[in-house]
């Protein structure tokens, strides 16, 4: 005989979400369970009733209960027939034909029967209105509490989730002697990569190039540089990282006008020469379940640079930048974020 496990069905939606972790997105299947139980015993109770009515007896006359008619004509035993006489024989008229005419529009069941029937329908019927309010009732509460999980979840994320800033752009000058008594002068730069969030930022991927002389705004791919340039890492919470470094002469570094000691030398960059552009980016990914890939972008336009002289040795920069037009933006308001994260994965 078939069963159905009518409390494993109706508990099990509502147990799913007491199992799962309240981080994770909850779905909330509609509980069909109660609604197919209580469908089906509606319906039996229905199919009893009807049956009963088919199975009810009736008070018609079957075939077996006809009454046989007897004779009206009996020869008495004291008569005499004479010799070569035929006993008469009475004619015996045929039976009346009793029609067998059954009363099919009437049900003769008793009245409490039918009571006690049209009070089993009338009850299994208001139970199933009631229990389809009910389950309505406890699916609506099960989709509002997994949308108030998965807001929780998304606030979460916003407060603990890795996000990447560009903490600054340190440099060294680094003089090196040549063979004909000449001197290779180098600037060497880096871009610290600073993890202001709460998780850590992992299969991090990250470039980070200068390019000198840029009269105009960077091409995409010059912005991307190739495979073989970025590299890959992670950055704990609250943690830097230095990208780089990247070394480059001063005579590539300003077009050909090497840098003197002498601060009354130094000119100001200005609008007519070409400034270099630093510029790099970070492609990430948080720890969360459903891993989010993160962009963090920058780019920085050189506009001057002043001499700190020092008693022994090279003296110190001091370079001033500004903010490129575009490049200096993070997630998906960066309009190359879909391009960049299929370059970087």
């Amino acid at each position: 005989m078939f069963r159905y496990n009518t409390s494993r069905t109706f508990w099990s939606p509502l147990l799913a979400h007491e199992k799962e972790p309240s981080s994770q997105p909850q779905n909330s299947p509609e509980p069909s369970g109660l609604l197919q139980t209580l469908a089906a015993a509606f319906s039996g109770v229905l199919f009893g009733w009807f049956l009963s009515k088919i199975a009810a007896p009736s008070d018609a006359p079957s075939e077996n209960d006809r009454e046989s008619v007897e004779p009206q004509y009996k020869p008495r035993p004291d008569e005499n027939l004479g010799r070569g006489q035929a006993q008469p024989v009475s004619p015996i008229p045929p039976s009346p034909r009793q029609q067998y005419q059954p009363n099919r529009g009437k049900d003769d069941a008793p009245q409490w029967k039918k009571k006690t029937e049209i009070a089993a329908v009338c009850i299994a019927g208001g139970l199933l209105i009631a229990n389809i309010f009910v389950t309505w009732g406890t699916w609506k509460a099960a989709n509002a509490a997994a949308d108030a999980n998965n807001a929780n979840r998304e606030a979460l994320e916003i407060v603990q989730r890795p996000f990447i800033v560009v903490g600054g752009l340190p440099f060294h000058r680094v003089w090196t002697p040549l063979p004909n008594r000449q001197t290779l002068k180098e600037i060497s730069f880096e871009a610290v990569l600073t993890n202001t969030g709460n998780t850590p930022a992992v299969e991090m991927v990250h470039f980070f190039n200068i390019l000198p002389g840029q009269q105009q705004e960077l091409a995409e791919d010059q912005f991307l540089g190739t495979r073989n340039d970025y590299r890959k890492d992670f950055l704990g919470p609250k943690a830097g990282y230095p990208i780089g470094p990247v070394k480059v002469t001063e005579d590539y570094l300003f077009s050909g006008q090497p840098l003197q000691d002498n601060p009354k030398l130094v000119k100001p960059m200005g609008k007519k020469l070409p400034t270099p552009l630093f510029f790099g980016w970070a492609v990430y990914k948080d720890g969360f379940a459903k891993a989010k890939v993160h962009v963090t972008e920058f780019c920085r336009e050189l506009t001057g640079v002043n001499l700190v002289q020092k008693p022994v040795g090279p003296a110190d920069l001091n370079f001033q930048f500004i903010s490129c037009v575009s490049h200096n933006c993070t997630d998906e308001y960066c309009p190359d974020y879909d391009q960049i994260t299929k370059f970087a994965y």
